[in-house]
This record gives structure tokens, C-alpha cells and sequence, in this order.
């Protein structure tokens, strides 16, 4: 049940912010916790497909340019570092 709320927060925050950035409000009221959850599944799969794609064994991928960089000047693998509490948390299947 725990890993529902937390789920769902994030969700909720992702969201939140997403519909910010667009200018419009978002409803709330309409979305179950599955739809939520599935939502924010989307999203790292999303993100994670693009770091394997354009950035693997980098820090970080430069969206625009779709180029790695790297914060210290090499490599700490930082970004599976800080997507790791999220494959715990949505247990998403990346092939």
C-alpha cells in the first residue's frame, strides 16, 4: 500500500508540474491510482529508452542535441544511479 501512495505522488507531481508548464490546469478527480501508475510507467520507459539510445555509460543526455555529457568529465553513471528508486518503486520491465 506504501508503494501505491509514494506511486501516486510522484504521479501526481509529474503531472502537476507538466500541466503547469502548459498553461492549463490539471483534474484530478478523474484518475484512479492504476491510471496514475501507468502514466508515470510510461514516462521512465520514455526517458529510460532515450538514455540507453543516445547516452549509455553517460551522466546525463542533452535532449535537444541528443549528446551525452558528463559532469566531471567523465563518466559516474549517475543517471541508473538516480532511475534505480524508481524501477523499485513502479517495477516497469525494460527490455
Amino acid at each position: 500500500m506504501r508503494t501505491r501512495t509514494i506511486i501516486s505522488v510522484v504521479a501526481l507531481s509529474i503531472v502537476a508540474s507538466l500541466a503547469a508548464c502548459a498553461g492549463r490546469a490539471p483534474v484530478f478527480a478523474r484518475v484512479t491510482n492504476a491510471e496514475w501508475a501507468a502514466r508515470v510507467r510510461t514516462e521512465f520507459l520514455h526517458t529510460w529508452r532515450g538514455y540507453e539510445r543516445y547516452t549509455w555509460g553517460h551522466d546525463e543526455l542533452k535532449p535537444l542535441s541528443k549528446t551525452a555529457r558528463d559532469g566531471c568529465g567523465v563518466s559516474l553513471l549517475m543517471t541508473p544511479v538516480d532511475a534505480q528508486d524508481t524501477l523499485i518503486l513502479t517495477g516497469p520491465r525494460v527490455r
